[in-house]
């Protein structure tokens, strides 16, 4: 019976290392800072004044070997607190909403079984496209944005201001400025109860230092994720086709 369930354990952990790994080696890709964004991309946002910044630190397979860079955040301060996330995804719809990356207040092991069921990646998803999408279209490469701007983080993910991500989540999906975010990930799963990934940790201080430190993953899920690569070109030439 304990061999049972120490066996079941193993076998969770091993399906999360797995999730993990196939999104960071799909997301494979060099390093960007164009803010126009797509499948495989890593996008950072700060936010909780006027001016909100959306900036590429690179792409979700650089998380893998660490990310670190400098963030100019002279444009975003004012009364209140910053917030940062992080945003991700490795397929458009119809595909989406089965392979995405978020930052997280909690680690995906604390998400319990109730908070996992009303994960909704659609109301995620789809406006994180639908974003991405109308940036390309408007040749829009700006880092700062108003918050009131028909193109910003707030008018596409946090209109009710909860930090939900358009309330895709039940938990705050950001954290306060020099406090550390889960990057947590999803891969191939219906909406409903199932195991999220932990992808690693970010920090962004109040000096604008940005790092992110991977969570270690087993060689054999690594090779495991490889076979999922193809996906990240059929996504990118799907999305530059409806761009």
């Amino acid at each position: 019976m304990q061999d049972s369930k120490a066996l079941k354990s193993v076998g969770r952990a091993a399906a999360a290392a797995v999730m993990g790994a196939a999104l960071m080696v799909t997301g494979l890709g060099s390093e960007a800072q164009a803010e126009q964004f797509g499948p495989g991309d890593l996008v950072l946002v700060v936010y909780g004044n006027n001016t909100e910044l959306v900036q590429k630190v690179g792409t979700i397979g650089g998380i893998a070997s660490g990310i670190s860079t400098t963030i100019d955040l002279s444009q975003v301060g004012g009364a209140n607190a910053l917030q940062y996330t992080l945003l991700g995804f490795n397929q458009t719809p119809p595909s989406a909403p089965s392979n995405f990356l978020a930052g997280s207040s909690i680690a995906a092991e604390t998400f319990t079984t109730g908070q996992k069921v009303a994960i909704t990646p659609t109301n995620y998803v789809n406006p994180l496209v639908s974003w991405g999408t109308q940036l390309v279209t408007a040749n829009d490469t700006r880092l700062n944005i108003p918050k009131a701007d028909a193109l910003s983080f707030s008018t596409f993910l946090n209109q009710s201001g909860n930090n939900s991500l358009n309330g895709g989540f039940p938990v705050r999906m950001s954290s306060d400025v020099d406090t550390l975010l889960n990057i947590i990930g999803r891969n191939n799963a219906p909406q409903g109860n199932v195991a999220l990934a932990n992808l690693g940790t970010a920090l962004l201080t109040a000096a604008g230092q940005f790092t992110i430190s991977a969570v270690p993953i087993p060689a054999a899920a690594v090779l495991f994720a490889t076979g999922m690569i193809g996906l990240v070109g059929v996504a990118r030439r799907s999305f530059n086709m409806t761009a």
